[in-house]
């Protein structure tokens, strides 16, 4: 009996040893995990860095030069336009008279004739082309920027994910660790048990493998969590520190005044105002166009067509175009615009309507999570006291550490539920300033 009582107590005493050791490992991890030091995250700062930093940004630069050059090149059609041209040719007939004049010798042109002329051209009056043109390239340019600063707005989006899921990993993590704790002072009482032959071996051996259980679920929080921000940094362009503190603002929302500053509304007028000036460019098409030219020419006949040699010459002048008429091509380009101009205005309604549909559903979920995180601070007040009596219960032999761990389980699951949805909350919040472009 000796014998098997030392050999039961050499056996708990390495096993306590084991679980001194896992408890200061858990320990570390959970510190290494969740320390807080000075890096302090926000959501503002991440959003500064991603619309700094995130590649599509650079494109606001190209739009910009773009327009410009495009300008510059409407501008180059108002100046003088020069041009320089050569011509040889052979025919096989020249002027002749039928019979010779008296007292007048015609000289015999030859059939080859070259021409070499220097053109110059001045638009005078365009019909208006030219300004609806740089209107057209004036908007265009704001639709490409709104265009851009729509796709950038949703980075704040992507941010708030991150921040959330962090958070959601950090509540886990925080339990974890306590619960961990409060399992390693259990299972310490329940080895003194063991030693004392008061408690069965069973009871501690549960609670040391609730114990190693609770280890794998901070090693894989940690793990999620280092991974969640190596994805934000590469999102910011900014290595954040693994063991950063990130802190998610509770934002004031009032739901019952509807903003909507969405990106996008901006986006649908400029589009409309676009179809407008097109209209008018396509109305630039039927109005009367002036121009002046001159051209300086070097050639055989020169403007005398009986001089037989190679001479000189100019001319210079204006001339007048006016299409009056060009089988409704301008109507029905006009009525094209306006069809694109109402897929358009059905696409802003139909945006419109999944807006306040999206409003709508955060709207639900801001009530539903105030709702549940009273309900949830209920639930943990009763849980604490049931798990106290479970925990007094067990320490007397009366419950297994099966029972102990399903109470003890069921307050660390109340808890988690009530971080959780105040996690969820602020997130309802920031999703509902999102939906409305108040973010």
């Amino acid at each position: 009996m000796i014998f098997s009582f030392q050999k039961n107590l050499s056996f708990a005493m390495v096993k306590f040893k084991r679980i001194i050791l896992l408890a200061s490992a858990a320990v570390l991890l959970a510190q290494s995990t969740w320390s807080q030091d000075d890096s302090v995250i926000t959501p503002d700062y991440c959003y500064k860095r991603a619309l700094a930093t995130y590649p599509l940004t650079r494109q606001s630069e190209l739009f910009t030069r773009i327009h410009e050059l495009q300008i510059n090149t409407l501008k180059a059609g108002n100046l003088p336009q020069v041009t320089l041209n050569g011509q040889a040719s052979y025919q096989s007939d020249v002027i002749a008279f039928p019979s010779p004049l008296p007292n007048m010798t015609i000289p015999v042109l030859d059939p080859d004739m070259y021409k070499a002329t220097l053109d110059f051209t001045q638009v005078i009056y365009g019909g208006g082309a030219t300004q609806r043109q740089g209107e057209v390239e004036d908007i265009n340019l704001k639709l490409n920027q709104q265009n851009l600063e729509t796709e950038l707005y949703k980075l704040k989006e992507r941010v708030n994910q991150y921040f959330v899921s962090i958070l959601l990993i950090d509540e886990n993590g925080k339990l974890n660790s306590l619960l961990r704790e409060d399992l390693s002072a259990k299972l310490l009482r329940l080895e003194s048990g063991v030693r004392n032959g008061t408690t069965l071996r069973s009871n501690a051996e549960i609670i040391h493998a609730e114990i190693i259980k609770t280890d794998q679920r901070l090693i894989e929080s940690r793990f999620n969590r280092e991974a969640i921000i190596k994805m934000l940094s590469e999102l910011i362009s900014d290595t954040l520190p693994l063991n950063s503190v990130f802190e998610l603002p509770d934002p004031v929302v009032n739901i019952s005044i509807f903003t909507d500053n969405r990106p996008e509304y901006r986006l649908f007028d400029l589009q409309q105002a676009r179809f407008d000036i097109q209209k008018k460019l396509v109305d630039t098409r039927l109005r009367p166009k002036v121009a002046g030219f001159a051209t300086l020419g070097y050639g055989r006949p020169g403007l005398n067509v009986l001089l037989n040699e190679f001479d000189t010459y100019y001319l210079f002048g204006a001339k007048l175009t006016w299409n009056l008429w060009n089988w409704n091509q301008t109507r029905n380009d006009k009525n094209v615009l306006g069809l694109q101009a109402g897929i358009t205005h059905t696409q802003k309604e139909t945006f419109d309507k999944n807006v306040v549909v999206t409003v709508q559903q955060y709207i639900s979920d801001i009530s539903k999570y105030e709702q549940l995180i009273i309900a949830d601070l209920q639930i943990i007040s009763l849980r604490e006291s049931i798990t106290k009596s479970a925990s007094s219960q067990l320490d007397n032999g009366v419950i297994t550490s099966t029972d102990y761990l399903q109470e003890l389980n069921a307050e660390m699951q109340a808890r988690l539920n009530l971080a959780m949805h105040q996690v969820l909350l602020k997130q309802a919040r920031l999703n509902y300033l999102a939906a409305t472009g108040n973010l």
